[in-house]
Order: C-alpha cells, then sequence, then structure tokens
C-alpha cells in the first residue's frame, strides 16, 4: 500500500529547493557544499549536498538514476538492494518500490529500508523523490534494524548544454538506540554521495 501523502514530499523538497535562504551552510567537501534544514516536526535534521556546475550529459544522468542498482556506484554502505515492485508504466515513468540494506560501523547494527521512489519533472527542473513506506513482501527481519527515509530527493536542473545543478537531500531516521544528536552529527556526511556520483559520471559517461 502506497501511503496517500507520498506526493506531499514532492511540494515539500521542491518548496526547498526554490527556498535555499532556509538552507544552514555547514562547509564544503570535496567541492560538495554541504547544508542542513531543521524542520519542526522531526528531530532528525533533513541533509543536503550541492554541486552547482556539475559536467554529465542530462539524458546519461537521467539514464543512469532510472538503473535499479545505481546506488551501488556511489553509497560504500550499500551491502544490497533489490526491486520489489516495478509500477512503471502505471502512474509516472519511472516508479519503483525498493529495498536495500546498508552497513553501519561497529558496534551499530546494520540496517535496512523499504521504500517507494518516483521520478517527475516540473518545467526544467527534474527529480527522483523517495519516502520509506511498509511493503507485504518485506517485512522487517532480526538481521537487520527497519530504519526509515523520512523523506529523500534528488534534484537536477541543466544549466548548459552538457552541464546540470544537482542536489540531493535526505532525512533518515536510523532507529534504534542511536541518539538523535549523534545521528545528526554524522548524518552530514551522506552529502558525499553527490561527490561519488559526479566521480562515476566524470568515470563512464561518453
Amino acid at each position: 500500500m502506497l501511503p496517500p501523502d507520498h506526493d506531499s514530499v514532492n511540494t515539500r523538497l521542491l518548496e526547498l529547493y526554490h527556498d535555499k535562504a532556509k538552507w544552514q551552510f555547514i562547509e564544503v567537501q570535496q567541492g560538495v557544499r554541504t547544508y542542513r534544514y531543521k524542520r519542526d516536526s522531526s528531530p532528525i535534521h533533513l541533509i543536503i549536498g550541492e554541486l552547482e556546475d556539475m559536467v554529465v550529459d542530462v539524458e546519461f544522468l537521467r539514464s543512469q538514476v532510472f538503473r535499479p542498482d545505481f546506488q551501488r556506484e556511489f553509497d560504500p554502505m550499500l551491502i544490497d538492494i533489490r526491486e520489489l515492485v516495478d509500477l512503471n508504466g502505471m502512474h509516472k515513468v519511472h516508479e519503483k518500490v525498493i529495498q536495500a540494506s546498508f552497513k553501519l560501523p561497529w558496534p551499530m547494527s546494520d540496517r535496512d529500508f523499504v521504500w517507494r521512489e518516483h521520478y517527475d519533472c516540473v518545467e526544467d527542473l527534474h527529480f527522483v523523490v523517495g519516502r520509506s513506506i511498509e511493503h507485504p513482501d518485506a517485512p522487517p527481519s532480526r538481521k537487520y534494524v527497519r530504519a526509515e527515509i523520512q523523506e529523500s530527493g534528488l534534484l537536477w536542473r541543466e544549466t548548459a548544454p552538457g552541464r546540470v545543478h544537482l542536489v540531493y537531500m535526505v532525512q533518515v531516521d536510523p532507529k534504534g538506540l542511536i541518539p538523535n544528536w549523534l545521528v545528526n552529527l554524522v548524518a552530514a556526511d551522506q552529502a558525499l554521495n553527490v561527490a561519488r556520483m559526479r566521480d562515476f559520471f566524470a568515470r563512464h559517461q561518453a
């Protein structure tokens, strides 16, 4: 069952994308500008990674983002990922339900997530957004702590031929016994996934 408010993630992330005054700057690492955003509804910060000028062909970027295993290319914490449901053609161009597991540093237990993601485009802004859901084919197991993607989004806009402005937003509650202050302290590292995407595109596009 898909949550009836899932599409509201689109609205919230797009509003935040267009209201950069709300982004709280953290630092620049590997060319990525990192920000946080604090929502009143959650103690977990939303983390933002931004590349203002990335060299990549837009169609190549989109083709890679649509790959079920694309996350393997840039997320070193990923253990495994699988597609549970392919909803392409039913609602949007790219719409899937995905399960993935991730390695956490010792002594923390590994986590897994089940989420729905879909692609959309508003004018010249392209985005893939995701949010955790429950799915009967992926119940929680003893092997992993079931964590929650509260909101996530990859947004890009072509600024010139072969150049894009890329923004990655993610807000994850790892659940378990990890205190919120520690979650927020280390969450900014997620923004570096943008640098790894950039490096992947640089190596593989024709």
